[in-house]
């Protein structure tokens, strides 16, 4: 099997642009989103929606920091402030999230866990509540580099 390696300047410039393509689209100045669904996660973002959408928050402008080197050979994205759901829309267990550009088009999906868990997206809980609150405390976005 063939073995590429990335260097840290171009998954940096990589996620840069990642971060570039979520920002813009039409519709701008509209923030990207994140949904949280229950169920399974599909197959991949160019699948549609399952489960019940519990929520969504949405990213400020620029939705992430500049890309850095996160050590273990992986360049990182950082979100920025995350504005909370102030009423989940439906009562469940999250189990994963999809970003949005603020146009509606689908970037990418992500597991979801609790705060530590590991998740690609953590919240302060996997257990939602109906008109309750959904926060965030972490996402982040890992490109390996090899």
């Amino acid at each position: 099997m063939a073995q590429t390696r990335i260097s840290i300047a171009a998954a940096n410039y990589m996620l840069d642009a990642l971060v570039t393509y979520l920002d813009a689209g039409s519709g701008s100045p509209q923030h990207a989103t994140i949904e949280v669904f229950t169920a399974s996660q599909p197959a991949n973002p160019d699948t549609a929606e399952a489960g019940t959408r519990l929520g969504t928050l949405v990213c400020s402008r620029p939705s992430f920091g500049a890309a850095a080197d996160a050590g273990s050979n992986t360049s990182r994205i950082t979100a920025n402030t995350i504005t909370e759901d102030s009423s989940a829309d439906a009562t469940g267990t999250a189990a994963w999230a999809r970003l949005k550009r603020g146009d509606g088009l689908v970037v990418l999906d992500g597991d979801v866990t609790a705060t530590g868990g590991g998740g690609t997206f953590e919240f302060n809980t996997t257990s939602f509540v109906a008109a309750g609150p959904i926060r965030v405390t972490s996402f982040v976005i890992n490109l390996p580099r090899q």
